[in-house]
């Protein structure tokens, strides 16, 4: 009997919710990005083709008249990026050199950014709105090539195995190794749908003329099963995936679980996480959907960071734990609202198969809700930033 209370104490789970899939048929317009207002063009550089045949010791000349330094010149094109002085603008400095008669052209060094072709994406707004993440002005320095998120969940639709399939809008997403602790083998399948949703958020395929985007497209996911078909598993799974991701290379955790308000799990998991801290891995967690002041475990434990939900307003969901030990909130959807009109709920929109039959072959688009939704979007923007050489510690002060 002790045991068995142990294990039901010990219990994890995710904190979601579901509505029915998008129909494809219902939904599809290719979306271009606009370039942000904010960040036209590279504020202290300007490009300049001067004349052929024009003598450096002219190009110099000019360019001290200006107080522009040449930064770069390319040699295809053979126009010269300058760097300007602060005080003044481009708009002006691209009018200077325009006006001069050995100069053919004159601009700013207009800022590149993505443009993403998956259908679907106009209905996430928890990526691009005001009350979202805004990520696309990320996207053009970093898309997360390199760094490795651990997803603590209930798997990942990422391969095909047995009567297992890949998500379709996971076909490019990179995986690295993983293990299920839950079947004690090589092959972290979802039997669920919770943990393939949640993998979607940080590193959906995108640009793929399919579904929608993740966070942190580039990065690799390291699927990491403790939580078993229902949605629950125990304090052994979870610990030592913890270990597991540590040991194997992962830059982030990813954690969209966690245990009731006002349990504490105890210094066996406090000594995973701090073991995890201590290497460097940035732990990121599910605050918990009790609509409650307490923060749940482990994402009230010091060294991990808490993550609450906003809906479309930007307003803490009604469900959203919240408290003292709360770190950051985002988006983690309203199932009951459609605040933007666009005729579907205000949840979070990720590809994996249906949460009703749990069928792993029969894949959609849907929306859930929870701050298990909320959590993966801070994990994909700390992959971001420390694809930038960001380190742990900076990487919780920056959040």
């Amino acid at each position: 009997v002790l045991t068995v209370c142990l294990l039901i104490a010990g219990m994890v789970i995710p904190v979601s919710a579901f509505v029915p899939s998008v129909n494809a048929h219902d939904i599809y317009e290719e979306l271009t990005i606009d370039i942000p207002k904010s960040g036209l063009y590279v504020p202290d550089e300007i490009i300049v083709k001067f004349d052929p045949g024009l003598s450096n010791e002219k190009i110099a000349n000019i360019n001290a008249r200006n107080g522009a330094t040449e930064k770069y010149t390319s040699q295809y094109a053979g126009f010269k990026v300058l760097k300007i002085p602060q005080k003044k603008n481009v708009e002006r400095m691209v009018e200077i050199y325009s006006k001069n008669p050995n100069v053919e052209y004159a601009v700013p060094n207009a800022i590149t950014t993505v443009f993403t072709d998956d259908p679907y994406y106009n209905y996430q707004w928890n990526l691009y709105s005001d009350h979202g993440i805004n990520v696309e002005p990320a996207w053009v320095n970093t898309t997360g090539n390199g760094v490795i998120v651990a997803v603590l969940d209930t798997g990942v639709a990422y391969e095909a195995y047995r009567q297992y399939k890949v998500a379709p809008d996971l076909v490019n997403t990179k995986f690295v190794a993983g293990y299920d602790f839950v079947n004690n083998d090589d092959h972290p399948n979802d039997d669920h749908s919770h943990g393939t949703h949640v993998a979607g958020t940080i590193a959906q395929s995108t640009n793929n003329g399919l579904g929608v985007a993740g966070v942190v497209y580039d990065c690799s996911i390291m699927p990491v099963k403790v939580l078993d078909k229902s949605g629950s598993g125990t304090l052994l799974e979870l610990v030592d995936g913890i270990y597991f991701a540590t040991e194997n290379g992962a830059d982030v955790i990813s954690m969209s679980l966690g245990y009731p308000p006002n349990y504490y799990p105890g210094a066996v998991l406090d000594n995973a996480l701090d073991y995890a801290d201590e290497h460097g891995v940035t732990i990121v967690a599910a605050a918990g959907n009790d609509g409650t002041n307490i923060t749940s475990y482990p994402a009230a434990y010091e060294k991990c960071i808490a993550v609450g939900a906003t809906g479309y307003d930007g307003n803490l969901a009604p469900y959203s734990n919240y408290g003292m030990e709360l770190d950051v909130v985002a988006p983690g959807g309203n199932t009951e609202q459609d605040l933007n009109g666009d005729g579907y709920v205000d949840g979070i929109l990720q590809n994996t198969f249906n949460p009703g039959t749990k069928d792993p072959k029969d894949f959609g688009y849907y929306f859930f809700q929870g701050t298990s939704m909320a959590a993966p979007h801070v994990s994909g923007v700390a992959a971001l930033l420390i694809s930038q050489g960001v380190s742990n510690g900076e990487v919780r002060t920056a959040l």
